[in-house]
């Protein structure tokens, strides 16, 4: 039975924006609702359906905290989310769960990030929507789909280096410039090979991209900052006593 990782920001931000909208009224204009009750149901529900499908009671809600260290790198982090709306109900959601299970927040950390160093492949599984936790090996379970899935090793590092390359305009990187996943993946396959170790497997993908982003007239600052953002935490990247993230090339 393994101990569930719960996206817990997606989990709360979901229900609070599916439990409060606006209604129309004619010509007398529009007005503003919110359904506390409701989004409680959709939070608990959410929950008891991720044990459910991982036949696991043993759950713990990983929360993103203040100050993301990514923010460090490149200021311009996820600065196309900037005065978007969130739901009003949010903190209500964050206490309700905080109060009802086992939960984790630390500062500069985002939630990715703790389920990514909290994994232990074998014993635990990560629950969320965000494909960037496809960079995590292990167990998954994915809502939005219905779908548990294995990632294996090789794929998670590969998958970290394909955003590397190609960016992420949701998140506000861009990798380089007008490269697809398809022409990321054609370089990565040029410098895959399965009888490396992961760590030599890291050290050819790394040389690859930065000769990608080099060839295309970007400097090493703007390279280590793109794979810093990228790069979802693991296991020996974390150093939690000093605050500090390590992440490939730069410490912050």
């Amino acid at each position: 039975m393994p101990q569930i990782l719960i996206d817990a920001d997606i989990v709360t931000f979901q229900a609070a924006a599916g439990s409060e909208g606006t209604l129309s009224f004619g010509d007398d204009g529009e007005g503003f609702f919110m359904d506390p009750d409701l989004a409680l149901f959709k939070c608990n529900e959410r929950v008891l359906d991720i044990q459910t499908k991982l036949e696991s009671d043993d759950v713990l809600m990983c929360f993103s905290g203040r100050k993301n260290f990514r923010y460090d790198a490149l200021p311009t982090y996820k600065h196309n989310r900037k005065g978007k709306h969130k739901p009003k109900l949010l903190g209500l959601l964050t206490d309700h769960l905080v109060s009802m299970y086992p939960s984790r927040i630390e500062p500069r950390l985002e939630a990715d990030d703790l389920l990514g160093v909290l994994t232990v492949e074998g014993e635990t599984a990560i629950a969320t929507i965000d494909k960037d936790l496809d960079q995590i090996a292990g167990l998954h379970y994915n809502w939005k789909h219905d779908t548990i899935y294995k990632v294996d090793p090789r794929n998670a590092l590969e998958y970290t280096w394909l955003q590397v390359l190609t960016g992420d305009s949701t998140d506000g990187y861009k990798g380089i410039p007008r490269t697809g996943p398809k022409k990321a993946q054609k370089i990565l396959d040029l410098h895959r090979d399965d009888d490396l170790t992961l760590e030599e497997q890291a050290v050819h993908y790394d040389e690859a991209c930065w000769s990608a982003y080099a060839s295309a007239s970007l400097d090493w600052d703007y390279y280590a900052s793109q794979v810093a953002v990228a790069q979802i935490l693991q296991v020996g990247m974390w150093d939690q006593k000093g605050s500090k993230v390590l992440t490939r090339h730069l410490t912050l």
